[in-house]
Parts: structure tokens; sequence; C-alpha cells
């Protein structure tokens, strides 16, 4: 994948085309070797040949990827269509795809034999073998008691897992021992036992098991500082979303529509709220503000051991979004004047005057450019690409007298 990044320079509609090939091999692969390899009574063999051929895709995939740049001969700096990247990506990606999702067929077959258990219930474990893959690269014995599996594991709730006991404890180990569940049968409190010691006497498992690595798939958005799940993760994820896009719609009308810029916000936000597009999608937007607002207040609520707020109404008008357009532009902009790439102290004494706290925030501490808008004067903004225009205009023109 990082390889065909490169070739295809990390475009966007590359990357949705890279992998949909990646899925439609893998999925082929494991397909085709799950309806013969039922016929096939010698998994290890099977597996170990898999892994064979595995190891020789590879390369061959690196180099067929490389080597696409001699068939199309793109000029320096020229991004491929989408036809030659589906074609590089669908011919590359098929041998290494195809056998590695075999593989995956393969080993849930082995692991049905070796445990004595169905094909589809071996297929569902082959995600929970954390600890094996542990005594597999050499951070746990192999005979220790941590890397032992149920074949076939009882229901387990997601605060349950050993990790988030040890994380709840705030790592005292005493206490996260007790707070294994007493229902358990004895066999899975000693393997919780097993697993919290071993987080807490082995540093690279400690490391490793904890929630930012360990996250499943339901928990799926971050909120604050905490991951979370459920509604108002998805709330999250919609308002993240929609400001990008928002952001996105703000920087095309700029630099089309006005050149760039100067242009007042009243104007600008006028300009928007005219989309019809906005118009529908801003109502649903206010609506998960308005919730992730109230939810935060009730949660705190709830901490403080008070009545939890009334709900309120979302307000969908064009006042309202003219002021939640206002805190997105302010995110996504710095005062004009101030050079990239400079060193902060250096450019504050070549202008003898103080670096906003804003353009750091936004720059980073490299200085990079990365805002999409700048502030000109009071209430006005202007397109953040005009420095890059500008600087190649004045190297066109220099080019030019040199002729």
């Amino acid at each position: 994948m990082r390889e065909l990044i490169v070739v295809f320079y990390g475009n966007e509609i590359s990357l949705g085309l890279m992998l949909c090939s990646w899925l439609l091999w893998t999925s082929a692969g494991s397909v085709v070797l799950g309806r013969i390899g039922a016929h096939n009574h010698s998994p290890v063999r099977r597996v170990a040949a898999l892994q064979v051929l595995l190891a020789l895709a590879l390369p061959m995939t690196i180099v067929a990827v490389r080597s696409s740049k001699l068939i199309f001969r793109p000029l320096p700096g020229e991004v491929l269509g989408p036809g030659p990247m589906l074609l590089v990506a669908f011919i590359a990606l098929s041998v290494f795809c195809f056998v590695s999702g075999a593989l995956f067929a393969a080993g849930s077959g082995l692991y049905a034999a070796e445990a004595s258990t169905s094909v589809a219930l071996a297929s569902s474990s082959m995600y929970l073998l954390d600890w094996l893959v542990y005594a597999a690269y050499g951070l746990l014995p192999a005979g220790h008691p941590a890397v032992r599996e149920q074949f076939e594991p009882d229901p387990l709730a997601r605060n349950d897992r050993p990790f988030c006991l040890w994380e709840k404890a705030g790592g005292d180990y005493s206490q996260a021992i007790s707070l294994i569940p007493r229902a358990w049968s004895a066999e899975r409190r000693t393997l919780w036992q097993a697993r919290i010691t071993a987080i807490r006497d082995n540093e690279h498992i400690r490391r490793i098991e904890q929630p930012v690595y360990k996250r499943r798939w339901d928990e799926q958005w971050k909120v604050g500082n905490q991951w979370r799940c459920g509604e108002i993760a998805y709330a999250a994820e919609f308002i993240d979303a929609f400001e990008w896009w928002l952001k996105e719609k703000a920087e095309w009308w700029l630099e089309h529509k006005k050149h760039g810029g100067p242009v007042e916000l009243g104007e600008w936000t006028q300009a928007l709220w005219k989309d019809e597009r906005i118009q529908a999608a801003w109502p649903v937007a206010a609506e998960q503000y308005t919730f992730l607002e109230y939810e935060k207040a009730r949660e705190k609520a709830e901490e403080e051991g008070e009545a939890a707020p009334e709900r309120p109404k979302p307000a969908t008008d064009s006042a309202s979004f003219a002021r939640k357009f206002k805190e997105v532009v302010e995110e996504e902009t710095v005062p004009a004047g101030f050079p990239f790439g400079v060193d902060y102290e250096h450019l504050a004494k070549k202008l003898q005057k103080l670096i906003p706290p804003q353009l750091k925030k936004v720059r980073g501490k490299l200085n990079v450019p990365r805002e999409r808008f700048h502030a000109v004067a009071r209430g006005q903004y202007a397109w953040a690409g005009l420095q890059f225009r500008e600087k190649a205009n004045g190297a066109v023109a220099g080019s030019q007298k040199k002729r």
C-alpha cells in the first residue's frame, strides 16, 4: 500500500481504488480456498505452502508497483488518472492479496483441526489470539498461563477485558484482580489473573495493552480525550465531517468566487447560506451539536450527583449558522503578514512584534503553513493559498525576464 501511495502521490481517489482492489482479491482468496480447502486433509502443509507463496509474492508485488512508472511514463509530478490507477492496483495486488486471503481461510481450518471445533468458531477466534501472538514473538514463554485460549469462550463485556480492568484500577494490581467478576468460572478467573500479572510485570505487553491500541470496532470515535462508542461517538464523527466539508466549501468559494479575497465575514456567510446543500445539512448538524453538548452536561451532572438537565431544542436558523461558521473559520485562520518556515524567535525579532498564539496553534512548532485563511483586517478574510500563488507568479515573472 505504501508503495502504491508513493506512485500515486497519495491521491484520495487512489486510496479508494487501492482498498477496493485489496479487499476484492483478499475476499476472493478466502472464498476460493474456503471452498476447495474442505477436501484437503493436510491443513498444516496447506498453511506452510501459502506462507512460502506469501513470502515470494511480497517482493514481486513491490517490483510490479515500482515498474508501473516505466509502463505509463508519467511526467514528474503528474498524477495518473483513475483508469491507470485501478489497473495498476488491481494487477499489482492480485497475487499477494489473494494468497493472504487464502492464508486466513487456511489458518482458520488449521485452528479448527487442532482445537477440534467448527471452522466458523475458529474463524471468529482468529481475531482473539493476541496473547498467543505475544508468545509467538517471544514476549511471553510458550507455556505461560496467560497464553492459554478458551476454544469456546463465554460472552465477554467490553469493560471486563484485562487491560480495561488494569486501566480502571489505575495500575493497582490488587485492585485490578479484585475487579475480576466473581461469577466467572475458576478457569477464566485464573486466566484473567495471569494476564493482569503479565501486564504488570512485562513492560512491552503493558505498553501494548492500552485502550488506544486495543479499540474494538464499536469504539469508533474520540470525544474530548476519550474513545467513545454509541450515539455520542456518531454525533462527534458527524460534526467533524460536517466542519471539514464546510471548510472545503468556504475555501472553494473564497478562492474561485472572490479570487482569494479579502471578503467581509457577513458577505461570506450569506453566500454560503444560499447554497441549498448547506441549508439542508445545517439542521442535522445543529441537532448533533445540541446532542453532544447535552450529553456532556448530563454526564457532568451525574458525576456531581445533580439532576440531569433538560435537552434543549437545536437552533437551525441562519443566525445560528452564522455563529457556528465564524467559529469554524477562526479555527483555520491566522493573522496575515507572518511568513512561514521561519523560526518563531527569529520571526519575532525580524517583525519586532509578538507571535500570536493562534499562529503557533495552527502552524505548529515548525511554522508549517497549515491554515486555510488569513485575517487581513477586523472581520475580513483572505484565502491562505494566495501566498503560494504570489510566489509562483513572481518566480514565473523572474524567469521570463531572464529570457
